[in-house]
């Protein structure tokens, strides 16, 4: 039972940690890909 708790909660994490590459991933090509300055240049 043990195993089956941990195998589980490491599945979990890995979903978890999975998603947050995903989004790291997809809002660091978003950035480069953007032509505006991180704080949100519509001043200039």
């Amino acid at each position: 039972m043990e195993f089956l708790i941990a195998f589980s909660f490491l599945f979990k994490t890995h979903k978890v940690l999975v998603k947050t590459m995903i989004i790291l991933i997809v809002y660091h090509a978003l950035y480069k890909n953007s032509k505006f300055p991180p704080s949100g240049g519509a001043i200039s």
